[in-house]
């Protein structure tokens, strides 16, 4: 049977591995600056320049090891690829790629319920070489294996350890710069903030001192693997600022990373 015309986001490789991530989140783009310009009260733009070239992929992570902060791309670079369907069928024999083999990879925003799987939205950004920012291809791929189911099993604040949650959320913020190159041979942050909120059971940790005043407490989530307890990750948020309020039956602690 022949290939239809629509693609389905297949596999994801990072450094030369299979990493596992949520359908339907694989996204390949451009993050373009770009500089709008029309004559005098024109009611259109005259021209639209591009002053900053930023090819990027985005991908929800099923596996929130794979990025834990701001890093090179190593070697094989980060590759999306999308399969063709088939008609009167399932997954056809096309394929496109799309390869950024060389930039910056880092975390944006971890999601982990203690009913729902965790996910890592990461996003990565190419730079150039002789022109050239991402690779598009028609190589085959083959997708991971997914082996592993992270959950939050506690979120320690302080010297408390709480194993009575049901949702941990955790966001990255990265002031990115590239010394406005029209093809960024380089990325680098000049700041980052991190903060996040986790929900739960034991309203006790509303203490006076985080409900009143907020304290400052190392964080760290723990996250495990429903099907091998020895899979653990641990993201380490470092020195926050913490505050907590009650909503209902539930405690919210709310924190916010600062300097070391």
């Amino acid at each position: 049977m022949a290939d239809v015309t629509k693609y389905g986001d297949y596999g994801l490789d990072l450094n030369g591995a299979a990493a596992p991530f949520e359908r339907g989140s694989l996204v390949v783009g451009n993050d373009v600056v770009t500089d709008r310009i029309r004559s005098g009260a024109a009611m259109t733009d005259d021209l639209i320049q591009v002053v900053v070239k930023q090819p990027m992929i985005r991908a929800s992570l099923l596996d929130p090891s794979l990025v834990t902060a701001w890093a090179a791309l190593g070697t094989g670079g980060l590759k999306a690829t999308f399969r063709a369907y088939e008609q009167n069928g399932g997954f056809g024999a096309g394929y496109k790629s799309y390869q950024l083999a060389n930039g910056i990879i880092m975390p944006v925003s971890l999601q982990a319920n203690v009913l729902q799987r965790a996910t890592l939205e990461i996003l990565a950004m190419g730079t150039f070489t002789t022109g050239t920012g991402m690779t598009v291809g028609t190589g085959s791929t083959t997708p991971a294996d997914v082996t592993k189911a992270y959950y939050p099993t506690s979120i320690t604040v302080g010297s408390d350890t709480i194993t009575a949650l049901t949702s941990v959320n955790a966001n990255w913020q990265y002031g990115t710069q590239h010394d406005d190159q029209l093809e960024p041979s380089y990325y680098y942050y000049d700041n980052y903030t991190m903060q996040g909120n986790a929900m739960v059971k034991d309203v006790a940790m509303v203490t006076a001192a985080r409900l009143e005043d907020g304290t400052s407490e190392a964080v760290t989530v723990l996250l495990t693997d429903a099907n091998n307890g020895s899979n653990t990750v641990s993201v380490s948020l470092g020195t926050c600022k913490v505050f907590a309020t009650v909503q209902g039956d539930m405690a919210n602690i709310q924190f916010e990373k600062l300097a070391a």
